[in-house]
């Protein structure tokens, strides 16, 4: 907020003393965070003066601006230094560098000029000279009387301006200030009453308790507008025939307890309903009213005119297919009773697209007063129209044939031709499709009147020479090479030849494997393929056990086998139970011939069939074996008995046995 300061002019200061007359200081106006000069001026009529000090305070927010202050201009040196220091509580001590001034005696005017700044928080005030020293070219020292000058900030107090409605209680007056801080209270004053009538009134503002000096009072407005009043025609309710009521209003607004006495004009009436007016309601206005505080606003009446006896005639609506012949028409009443029978039209015909058309129902010869007429509704819905793909048969290999439909449901002798978008088709057959039956849909047909359905047809498939090709069969033993495949034909003449795989190989364990014929550069549509089988059968193994001679009394050697039949370098190793061997002979059997069987070999891919070895015992070498002889006296011990061979080592020890005994005779 921009602040602005006066400094008003104070009456002279007289200087105390016998040598000057007096001392004062000029006005200046500041505004916040401005400087300006206050000039210090000395009226002197005796005396020679040479320098002076004095203390200058200031009140808060007041500061020296040192760089604009000066000495007079009628000192001999105006440019003598001139000192200028703040001590505290903002007081300044100002005085004269040196007693050197040119003596000023019988003269008055400016003695210095004081640059001053305000901020933009200061309130001014008082503002005082004190400690005022002057020294004369004597060197006698002078003392002035304090002085002092007051420094104001202004103030602008406004009354607001308000405004009510006539009758409205009076507000609560209040202000706001700018410029300087506000002390104290403004009065504020005011003539209107509640009661006063609409106008303007001046809000008066005044010093009251406002310590402020430099004050500016600006009044208010209290402005009385007119207070709403609704005058509102009061409703009625007659019957068709009779005559209007007299029509009264209602009042809502008036202010201190007035009544519609004070209406300066009073309201007038009107309402379009006479005697005869048909059952409604009418509205009753109201206008025209005055009244000096009011601003008037009216709500209408109603006059509602009602029918004793009252008869409600209904059209009936129907519902019908494009093309259908129109029924007829017919209606309804309820209330009282009805005299005469009422006409009823309708635009629609046979030919009528779909919609939806108004059974119009108009008095015709009804006599009733109190009528009242409701239309139906005839609404043509779309006509049923079926829409069926015909069907047809083509053999494999020929083109579709174009498609066409047959139409069930056309009405007025209408054709296809009133479809808005003709039937599409689609089937999913192909010149290659396989013979079958395949769906021929229909979609996509519009029309303004009829609601399409659709029918599928078919197109069948046919084959004209079927064949078959055969793969043929084979059958060889595990390791034969694979075999040439072959295949036979049946039916149409075949055109191109198959394709034939096999995974088998001279090594393919046994087993059965596919012949697999498939389509190779065959030409023919209708071809079906039959695969063949190769079966692998085990190979045959012959196991035969070797042949040994050992002589009696031996054991038997360790039997082995010989092998035939095995394939693809394979050897006894891809037998997964060795075979196992057999013979009577032991080693103490009599020399001649012995069986070796062999049996229990098993392998994956070989069938086995086993054939006899022989063991031949022969006869060992011959030993003789001689007990010796010995000759004792009777009565002797028997001697241990002895023995010798000749012929093969002998092994082992012949028993040796005599029944001779030691008493034998």
């Amino acid at each position: 907020m921009k602040k602005i300061i006066s400094i008003a002019c104070m009456a002279w200061i007289a200087l105390a003393g016998a040598w000057a007359d007096n001392i004062n200081a000029g006005d200046i106006t500041l505004q916040a965070g401005e400087t300006k000069t206050v000039n210090i001026s000395l009226t002197n009529t005796e005396s020679n003066l040479v320098s002076f000090q004095m203390d200058l305070t200031l009140p808060e927010g007041i500061s020296i601006n040192k760089a604009g202050c000066s000495l007079s201009n009628r000192i001999s040196d105006p440019d003598q230094e001139l000192t200028i220091g703040k001590q505290d509580n903002n007081v300044y001590r100002i005085a004269s560098a040196s007693f050197s001034l040119t003596p000023i005696s019988g003269t008055s005017g400016t003695l210095l000029t004081l640059s001053l700044t305000a901020s933009d928080n200061s309130a001014g005030g008082t503002a005082t000279l004190s400690n005022i020293l002057f020294v004369t070219n004597n060197s006698e020292r002078v003392t002035i009387e304090d002085a002092s000058f007051n420094i104001y900030f202004p103030v602008t107090i406004t009354a607001n301006s308000y405004t009510i409605k006539y009758g409205d209680d009076i507000p609560e007056f209040g202000f706001t200030s700018e410029g300087a801080d506000l002390v104290g209270t403004p009065a504020i004053t005011c003539e209107a009453t509640s009661s006063s009538p609409v106008g303007t009134y001046p809000i008066v503002i005044s010093k009251g308790t406002v310590e402020n000096y430099n004050d500016t009072y600006v009044n208010g407005t209290l402005t009385i507008e007119k207070a709403p009043l609704t005058i509102t025609a009061k409703s009625y309710t007659r019957k068709q025939g009779e005559e209007n009521p007299t029509f009264e209003a209602e009042y809502e607004g008036f202010k201190n307890n007035e009544t519609s006495s004070v209406l300066t004009k009073q309201p007038v009436f009107s309402c379009d309903a006479t005697a005869a007016s048909a059952p409604g309601e009418y509205d009753i206005t109201v206008s025209g009213a005055e009244a000096q505080n009011y601003e008037i606003s009216y709500v209408s009446g109603k006059l509602t005119v009602i029918d004793a006896d009252a008869v409600i005639i209904t059209a009936n609506s129907y519902t019908i297919k494009y093309g259908d012949d129109m029924p007829d028409f017919g209606f309804t009443s309820e209330g009282a009773d009805l005299v005469g029978t009422p006409a009823i039209t309708c635009e629609a015909t046979t030919a009528s697209p779909v919609g939806t058309y108004p059974i119009v129902i108009s008095k015709g010869t009804v006599e009733n007063y109190n009528d009242t007429y409701v239309n139906g509704t005839l609404t043509i819905e779309k006509a049923p129209l079926t829409i069926t793909a015909k069907s047809y048969t083509r053999k494999q290999g020929e083109e579709n044939p174009t498609f066409e439909a047959q139409y069930e449901g056309f009405k007025n002798n209408e054709t296809s031709s009133v479809l808005t978008k003709q039937p599409v088709f689609s089937c999913d057959a192909t010149e290659a499709s396989e013979p079958g039956e395949y769906d021929i849909t229909v979609s996509g047909a519009e029309a303004q009147n009829y609601k399409i359905s659709y029918v599928s047809g078919k197109l069948t498939v046919i084959d004209a020479d079927p064949v078959t090709i055969t793969a043929n069969s084979y059958t060889i033993k595990y390791g034969d090479d694979i075999p040439d495949f072959g295949f036979t034909s049946e039916g149409a003449d075949l055109v191109g030849t198959p394709a034939i795989t096999c995974e088998a190989t001279s090594a393919s364990p046994v087993g059965t494997y596919p012949i697999v014929i498939s389509k190779g550069s065959v030409e023919n549509y209708n071809d079906t393929y039959v695969n063949g089988t190769l079966t692998i059968e085990k190979a045959p193994l012959t196991i035969t056990a070797k042949s040994y001679t050992r002589k009696q009394g031996e054991e038997n050697p360790t039997f082995e086998a010989q092998y035939e039949g095995f394939k693809n370098n394979e050897t006894s190793s891809v037998l997964t139970k060795q075979p196992v061997f057999s013979c009577d002979a032991t080693e103490a059997s009599e020399p001649g011939e012995y069986d070796i069987t062999v049996s229990g070999a098993e392998a994956q891919n070989y069938k086995m069939s086993y054939v006899k070895g022989k063991l031949t015992v022969t006869a060992a070498d011959p030993v003789t074996i001689t007990a010796n002889s010995y000759t004792i006296k009777y009565g002797d011990d028997i001697p241990e008995f002895g023995f010798t061979s000749e012929g093969a080592d002998l092994v082992g020890t012949p028993a040796i046995t005599c029944e001779a005994t030691s008493s034998s005779p």
